[in-house]
C-alpha cells in the first residue's frame, strides 16, 4: 500500500517497495519448464540468430520445422547480418539442411553469397557447398521445385567469381551436371526462360541467358519447342533499354522465326512490330498439294477420260489399219510419211489426256499442320 500511495502522490516508489506490492501477484517460481527440442520460438536480440543454429542443427528436426527455422533467419539477415551466422557456426547447419529443406536452404545460400566475402565464408566452410549444391541441382530439376534449380544455379555462379570457387566447382562435378539438366525435359530452355526477366535478374544473367538462347534457337528441331517456352519473355526483351539483352532478343526472334508454324504465331502475337523484327528474313517457301476434287467431279472427269481413252484406242485403231492397207497397196515413201504423221498425233492426243490429268496442282501458303 506504500508503494501505491507513493505512485498516486505522483512520487517515484523505490524497487524495494514495488517488489514487495508485487509479491503476492508475481510469485517467484522456483521450478524451471521443461524445454521441448523441436519447437521454435524467435528469440530476440542478439540471441536470435544462434538460437536458430542451435535448433536447426538438431538431429530429429522435421522438415517444416527445418523450413520454418530457414525462413526466420533469411527474415533476420537484414537486421543482424552475415557476421551473425559465421559467428554461430550457422553456414554449416544451413548446408547440412539442404537435404530436408532444399529450396529454402539454397535461396539463404545465395542470398549469402551475393557478397566477395560471403562467398568466401561458402568455399572456407567445413562442409562442401559447391558439392552439396550441386546434388541439390540434380535433385531439383525433373521435380516441381524448379526455383529452386534457378536459385542453386545463381548460388554457384556467385561462387565461381573466384579462382578458389572454379576450382570448387570442377571438382564437385559441375560442368557434367549442366550437361545433365540440359538435356531434361524442364531442363536448359524452360530455366534460361526464368532468366530473362529483369525484375529478378541482373542485367548480367539476364544478358546471358538471352544470348544462350539465341544460340540454342538455331538448331532446327528446337525452334518451336524455344518459342512456346521463352518467345513470351523474349518479346518483352525487345523492349528493353539495354542495346546488348535487346539485341540477344532480336536474334533468338529470327533464328525462331526460321520454322513456319512459329512465324505464324509470332506474326500474330507482334501483329506490326512482325514486319520491323522480322525484315529481312527469306519468305516461307511456297507448299505445293495435290487438290482432289469432289467425288461427282472425279466421276465426270474419269467418264470423259475413259471416252477419250477409247476415242483414241479407235482413232488409233483405224489409223493402223488405213497404214496397214497403204503399205498392202504397195503405195511406198507417200503412205509411209503419212502413217508417221498419223503416229505422231495419236502420241500427242495421249499425252494431253493423260489419266492423271483430273488431279490438279493447287499453291498454297504454310500452315500450322506443318509442327
Amino acid at each position: 500500500m506504500a508503494a501505491a500511495h507513493v505512485l498516486i502522490s505522483g512520487h517515484h516508489a523505490s524497487s524495494h517497495q514495488a517488489s514487495e506490492f508485487l509479491q503476492d501477484r508475481l510469485p517467484n517460481s522456483q521450478t524451471t519448464f521443461a524445454l521441448k527440442a523441436d519447437e521454435i520460438a524467435v528469440a530476440y536480440g542478439e540471441r536470435a540468430m544462434p538460437k536458430l543454429v542451435e535448433v536447426l542443427s538438431l538431429p530429429d528436426l522435421s522438415d517444416a520445422c527445418s523450413i520454418e527455422c530457414l525462413q526466420l533467419l533469411l527474415s533476420l539477415l537484414s537486421s543482424q547480418g552475415r557476421l551473425a551466422i559465421l559467428q554461430a557456426s550457422g553456414l554449416k547447419a544451413v548446408i547440412a539442411a539442404l537435404g530436408k529443406a532444399p529450396k529454402s536452404g539454397i535461396i539463404c545460400l545465395q542470398v549469402f553469397s551475393v557478397s566477395i566475402d560471403g562467398s568466401a565464408a561458402l568455399l572456407d566452410c567445413s562442409e562442401n557447398a559447391s558439392e552439396a549444391l550441386v546434388h541439390s541441382l540434380q535433385q531439383s530439376v525433373p521435380g516441381p521445385n524448379s526455383s529452386a534449380a534457378v536459385s542453386a544455379l545463381q548460388c554457384l555462379a556467385n561462387l565461381t567469381r573466384t579462382c578458389q570457387g572454379v576450382s570448387a566447382a570442377l571438382q564437385a562435378q559441375l560442368p557434367s551436371c549442366l550437361v545433365t539438366v540440359v538435356n531434361q525435359a524442364a531442363g536448359a530452355i524452360p530455366l534460361l526462360a526464368k532468366l530473362c526477366d529483369l525484375d529478378q535478374w541482373s542485367l548480367d544473367v539476364v544478358r546471358y541467358a538471352s544470348a544462350a538462347l539465341a544460340s540454342i534457337a538455331v538448331g532446327p528441331d528446337v525452334k518451336l519447342e524455344t518459342y512456346e517456352a521463352a518467345g513470351s519473355a523474349l518479346m518483352v526483351l525487345l523492349k528493353c533499354k539495354d542495346s546488348a539483352a535487346a539485341g540477344n532478343a532480336k536474334l533468338a526472334i529470327c533464328n525462331i522465326a526460321d520454322h513456319p508454324r512459329a512465324r505464324i504465331e509470332l506474326q500474330k502475337v507482334m501483329k506490326e512490330e512482325a514486319a520491323e523484327y522480322l525484315k529481312g528474313l527469306p519468305d516461307l517457301p511456297p507448299d505445293y498439294r495435290y487438290h482432289v476434287p469432289n467425288n461427282s467431279n472425279s466421276n465426270s472427269n474419269s467418264n470423259s477420260n475413259s471416252n477419250s481413252n477409247s476415242n483414241s484406242n479407235s482413232n488409233s485403231n483405224s489409223n493402223s489399219n488405213s497404214t496397214s492397207n497403204s503399205y498392202s497397196n504397195g503405195n511406198g515413201n507417200g503412205n509411209s510419211n503419212s502413217s508417221l504423221r498419223i503416229n505422231d498425233q495419236n502420241s500427242s492426243n495421249t499425252q494431253q489426256q493423260h489419266p492423271a490429268a483430273h488431279i490438279g496442282m493447287v499453291r498454297t501458303v504454310w500452315s500450322p499442320v506443318w509442327a
